[in-house]
């Protein structure tokens, strides 16, 4: 059964597309193959274009990329999935986007943050899905994330920085600053925040 090539993925989420390379047939051919697997409860679509398992439960980190491409994982949500912050909450999704908006799906909330164009598609510190091991998605990495933090909010409080690298931080920092000025001042908050340690 061609459903089964989907489940053999690993995925809990697909676009159309998606499940039309997976299945190696066109895409006009895909939707017709989709309403039939919703009708038969096998896939509910989430949001337009975007289709979740019913036989468990989705990752709403797979959703949120989907929803915003190009995006990833990052700011609050990556900083707890990398253990920094004690608090998280798997009812609000943040990622780093093309756009700033929030969106509720399914009764959960999906906020995204505009980053520059320089900064959104360098792939400097980002993870993915065979690194991480929590799904199919982009994550932030530790450094990458308290940096997203840090240029969209201008603070980030982080409960354990030992876990970051100082080294990571100033390779990063040449990413999201041309100017050795505002680089300079960027690296003494990230010292405050690290405790002026540096390894």
């Amino acid at each position: 059964m061609e459903f089964l090539k989907l489940l053999k993925t690993n995925q809990t989420v697909w676009t159309l597309r998606e499940i039309a390379l997976i299945l190696r047939i066109p895409p006009e051919r895909v939707r017709a193959k989709v309403f039939r697997w919703c009708q038969k409860g096998l896939l509910r679509r989430i949001r337009k274009g975007i289709y979740v398992r019913t036989d468990t439960d989705y990752n709403r980190f797979e959703v949120a990329v989907r929803v915003f491409t190009p995006s990833y994982i990052s700011f609050d949500t990556a900083l707890f999935l990398h253990n920094l912050i004690d608090q998280g909450t798997w009812n609000v999704v943040t990622v780093a986007s093309y756009l700033t908006r929030e969106i509720t799906i399914d009764g959960w909330v999906l906020r995204a943050f505009t980053l520059k164009k320089d900064i959104l598609y360098s792939f400097e510190g980002i993870l993915s899905s065979d690194r991480h091991g929590f799904g199919d998605f982009t994550l932030a990495s530790p450094e990458r994330a308290l940096l997203d933090t840090l240029y969209i909010f201008g603070d980030c409080d982080l409960r354990y920085t030992k876990r970051l690298s100082f080294k990571k931080i100033l390779k990063l920092l040449t990413v999201y600053f041309k100017s050795e000025q505002i680089r300079r001042k960027y690296l003494k908050r990230v010292e405050e925040i690290l405790g002026g340690v540096k390894k």
